[in-house]
C-alpha cells in the first residue's frame, strides 16, 4: 500500500489533528431509554460523529486519531461499519488513525476487505506513522544532531494483559519530533497486576512524548507528563447514561498540572496553560494544532471542543425543607436553573436529605411534572427517611404496627431503622417510593 506523506513548508500550513475516543456506536442504551428513545439516541451518536468529520474537512483538520471504542460492541449491526466506512472513504483528504479498544476488538474492516488508503490502525506492538515532515534541507546541515527535517509522529499500540506491563519497551522516539502517542485504558499510579487496561504513566515519562491521546475515561481531562508532554482524555462525543454526567461548573478538577518542583518552569507546564475550554462541562473532543515552522502547539491548543446534540445532568435535591410534592417540585426547578438545563436535554432528577415519613413523596408524579419539559427526565430517591413515631403511636394500618415494631428493636441504631422502615414501604407500594 503507497505511503500518503505530508510535507509542512514554512510559513504556509499548520497541522490540525483531532483527538477522539469512546464513541460507543451502536449502543444497547436499555438501562435509561425504552426501545424507541434508544434507537434515536443511537441514531443521533452517530450523527455527532458524523458532523465532528464534518467539522474537520471545514476547519483544516489533517488527521482524526479515535483512541479506541469506537463501537460499544465486538459484532455491531453491519449497517455501523458501513456508514463509517462511507466516512472515511468520503474523505480522502483526512487520515484516520483508529486503536481499537476494549469494547471494539473485530474492528472496522475484515480480513477480505481492502481498507481505503487513509484509514490506519495499530497492533499489540508499537507502530509508529510520520504524517509531516518540515521543510528545512539546507537549514540544518551543521546541526550534528538533526541530521533530518523534524517530523510529526503518531505511535500506538493496543494493549493487552501482557503489553500492558511493559509500555515502553519498543517505544522509540525521536526528541527533535513532535511526537503523539495514542492508548486506551485507565491511567494509574501503580503497575499492572494482570489488568490489561492499565496504563502505568510513569513509564512514559522522559520518553520524548509531546502529546499523550488516551481513550477509555469519558470525561475529558487533561494534564502534564513531564517533561514536556500532556496527556489527555477527550472523554466521549455524546454521553449515554447518567455516569457521563456534565461536569460541575468550573471543572477545574480536569486540569491537572504537577510542578515539577525544580526551579523552573517545565516544558509540559507552559504548554497546559495553553490549553483551552477544559474548563466546559459537555461533551466533545480536542483539536491540537501544531505550529508549521516551531513544531509547537500554538496558543490555544489543544483546545476542547463541545460539541454533544444533548447533555446529560444529575439534578441533585436536597428536599430536607420540603412540605409535600409541591415544595419538592419547586426546589428541583431552582436546582435546574441553577445548572441551566433546557428542553434538549437528559435529567436524572435525585432526592437527597432526610424527608419524613408523614409527609407526601410520589417519585411518578415528580417524574410526570417534569418529563414533557426535557427529551428524558429519570427520578431516583435518595432520601432518608425522619420518622416522628408519636405520629404512629395510635395507627392502626400496617404502615403504623411496622413503624412499631422497627422502633421497639434495641439491636438497630436510628440509620438502620430508618432505612429498614423506607425498604419496608417501597416494598408495600410496589417499589414506588
Amino acid at each position: 500500500m503507497p505511503k500518503k506523506e505530508y510535507h509542512m513548508e514554512r510559513g504556509k500550513r499548520s497541522m490540525k489533528i483531532i483527538h477522539c475516543a469512546d464513541i460507543h456506536l451502536a449502543s444497547k442504551l436499555g438501562t435509561n431509554f425504552d426501545k424507541e428513545k434508544a434507537k434515536e439516541r443511537n441514531a443521533e451518536i452517530f450523527e455527532s460523529f458524523n458532523r465532528m468529520v464534518s467539522y474537520a474537512a471545514s476547519n483544516d483538520v489533517s488527521a482524526i486519531i479515535i483512541a479506541g471504542d469506537l463501537f460499544d460492541t465486538k459484532n455491531p449491526a453491519s449497517s455501523y461499519k458501513v456508514n463509517v466506512q462511507k466516512i472515511i472513504k468520503a474523505n480522502p483528504d483526512i487520515d484516520f488513525y483508529y486503536l481499537k479498544g476494549n469494547h471494539d476488538e473485530a474492528g472496522l474492516y475484515s480480513v477480505n476487505d481492502t481498507p481505503p488508503l487513509n484509514y490506519k490502525t495499530f497492533k499489540d506492538t508499537w507502530t509508529k506513522y510520520v504524517i509531516a515532515e518540515e521543510a528545512l534541507a539546507g537549514e540544518i546541515a551543521n546541526d550534528e544532531i538533526a541530521k533530518r527535517p523534524k517530523r510529526i509522529t503518531i505511535s500506538g499500540m493496543e494493549l493487552n494483559e501482557s503489553n500492558s506491563k511493559k509500555l515502553s519497551l519498543g517505544l522509540e522516539l525521536d526528541a527533535q519530533d513532535f511526537n503523539i502517542v495514542t492508548l486506551h485504558g485507565q491511567l494509574s499510579d501503580y503497575k499492572s497486576e494482570g489488568k490489561e487496561e492499565i496504563i502505568n504513566l510513569s513509564e512514559l515519562k522522559n520518553m520524548n512524548i509531546d502529546y499523550l491521546a488516551l481513550g477509555h475515561i469519558h470525561q475529558h481531562k487533561i494534564g502534564t507528563l513531564l517533561p514536556r508532554g500532556l496527556y489527555c482524555y477527550p472523554g466521549c462525543l455524546e454521553g449515554r447514561g447518567f455516569d457521563e454526567c456534565e461536569m460541575d461548573e468550573g471543572a477545574a478538577k480536569n486540569v491537572v498540572s504537577i510542578d515539577s518542583s525544580n526551579g523552573f518552569e517545565s516544558i509540559a507546564e507552559k504548554r497546559i496553560k495553553r490549553a483551552a475550554g477544559f474548563e466546559q462541562r459537555g461533551h466533545g473532543f480536542v483539536v491540537l494544532n501544531i505550529d508549521e515552522d516551531t513544531l509547537e502547539l500554538k496558543e490555544g491548543s489543544p483546545s476542547f471542543v463541545e460539541f454533544a446534540k444533548r447533555r446529560l445532568f444529575e439534578v441533585k435535591t436536597d428536599v430536607s425543607s420540603c412540605e409535600g410534592s409541591m415544595d419538592i417540585n419547586n426546589a428541583i426547578e431552582k436546582e435546574i436553573e441553577k445548572i441551566g438545563a433546557d428542553s434538549s436535554d437528559i435529567l436524572k432528577i435525585t432526592l437527597t436529605g432526610d424527608y419524613p415519613l408523614a409527609e407526601d413523596k410520589d417519585e411518578q408524579l415528580i417524574l410526570k411534572h417534569f418529563e414533557n419539559d426535557y427529551y428524558h427526565v429519570k427520578v431516583k430517591d435518595e432520601t432518608r427517611i425522619k420518622v416522628d413515631y408519636n405520629l404512629f403511636e395510635n395507627d392502626a394500618s400496617l404502615k403504623g404496627e411496622l413503624v412499631r415494631l422497627v422502633k421497639a428493636d434495641a439491636s438497630l441504631d436510628e440509620e438502620k431503622k430508618s432505612l429498614i422502615i423506607k425498604c419496608a414501604l417501597d416494598a408495600l407500594n410496589g417499589g414506588k417510593n
